[in-house]
């Protein structure tokens, strides 16, 4: 009871799916998929998942992270595509923040500089 799956199909062809997760009466937007399509399948899928958890009470919807306003950056799928589809559902934006808590320095260390070895451009 802790996370859902959605799909939006036509006729039998998946076009788009989500995931969420639920922690009491929040819910957040986990990961997407889509195929490219023209009818507006993940619109039309985050559009019946807020009607549905509207109907259900929850509280809150979030849709995850977008991009800042007038960002330059190389990931324009995110920042123009992604970022901009969020938006679209007129959302409250609030700033967000993350932390890192690293309870094994050690092997943390190693670990990095593995990546580093074998993720090397």
């Amino acid at each position: 009871g802790l996370a859902r799956l959605y799909f939006a199909f036509e006729n039998e062809t998946p076009l788009a799916g989500f995931m969420l997760i639920l922690f009491g009466n929040y819910c957040s937007y986990a990961f997407a998929g889509n195929i490219n399509n023209s009818v507006g399948a993940g619109n039309f899928l985050h559009w019946e998942i807020i009607t549905l958890l509207n109907k259900q009470k929850f509280a809150k919807y979030f849709l995850g992270q977008v991009a800042a306003a007038n960002v330059e950056t190389d990931n324009v799928k995110f920042t123009d595509g992604i970022s901009q589809f969020k938006r679209r559902f007129g959302t409250l934006e609030v700033m967000g923040s993350s932390e890192k808590y690293v309870f094994h320095p050690l092997k943390n260390k190693i670990w990095k500089l593995l990546l580093k070895l074998f993720l090397k451009k």
